[in-house]
């Protein structure tokens, strides 16, 4: 899904279990209808945490969505993950 996270999310700052929210940037449709609105909001936690390492290499982010908010208020379960590694 195309979408702009709102909350920060960081390997330095967040800790395991904390939530986050997004927004879907784009419609989404199929047969010429309108399933997800732009501007449907995605809920997630923080899965795991990987810290950053020395010598500049890069700390990792696990994140699991559980539920979209559409704009007319509808809750809708979805499983979905994502990783910075």
């Amino acid at each position: 899904l195309d979408m702009r996270i709102s909350t920060t999310v960081s390997a330095g700052l967040s800790l395991e279990g904390d939530e986050f929210f997004g927004k879907l940037t784009k419609d989404y449709t199929a047969d010429g209808k309108v399933l997800l609105p732009r501007g449907t909001i995605v809920h997630g936690i923080v899965d795991g945490m990987t810290d950053p390492k020395r010598m500049g290499r890069n700390g990792h982010i696990q994140m699991r969505f559980d539920y979209l908010i559409t704009p007319d208020g509808r809750e809708i379960p979805i499983e979905g993950q994502h990783t910075t590694q």
